[in-house]
């Protein structure tokens, strides 16, 4: 029993420190505006790992796996969507990767006020 709530403990204090390490990447991105510099693929990965860390969490009954997994789930889908408001898209250029997908729907829209 008491190695239980030690192990528990040792957990929640993990926990605390690696989840509020995303707190100053959040607020830097507020505070600035500027996204630039953060890895979309790094953190659709990340946010994905904690949520389904979460789901682990909550089937074990692991208060420290829930509480951290919670926390970082919260903060790395914070990040994206600063990511994502934040990104300037030249929108005289294509998307990378979209632009066969682009002139499809040019070509659909064309031939539609064609009729």
């Amino acid at each position: 029993m008491a190695h239980d709530i030690v192990s528990e403990g040792v957990g929640l204090v993990a926990a605390a420190l690696t989840s509020t390490s995303f707190v100053a990447q959040v607020y830097r991105i507020w505070r600035t505006r500027d996204a630039s510099s953060i890895s979309t693929i790094m953190y659709v990965m990340f946010t994905t790992g904690a949520a389904t860390w979460l789901v682990y969490g909550l089937m074990i009954d692991s208060p420290s796996v829930v509480a951290a997994n919670t926390v970082s789930f919260c903060l790395s889908a914070t990040v994206l969507v600063l990511k994502w408001k934040h990104t300037k898209v030249d929108s005289r250029e294509p998307l990378r990767g979209c632009s066969a997908a682009g002139h499809q729907i040019h070509d659909a829209e064309q031939a539609w006020t064609d009729m």
